[in-house]
């Protein structure tokens, strides 16, 4: 499994920025705290031997 953290603005689009304010790592004056990880690349053995 693979994933990625995401904070999402106004508009449920995934944005950088905001994900380094939630994280500390730029002042904000507005406090994120909902921070997301979406998953991917998930591998599934559906035992069909391929």
């Amino acid at each position: 499994m693979d994933g990625e953290a995401a904070v999402l603005d106004d508009k449920g689009r995934s944005d950088f920025g905001m994900l380094k304010r939630a994280l500390g790592r730029l002042p904000s004056p507005v406090e994120s705290d909902v921070i997301l990880c979406y998953g991917f690349d998930l591998l599934i053995d559906c035992g069909c031997g391929s």
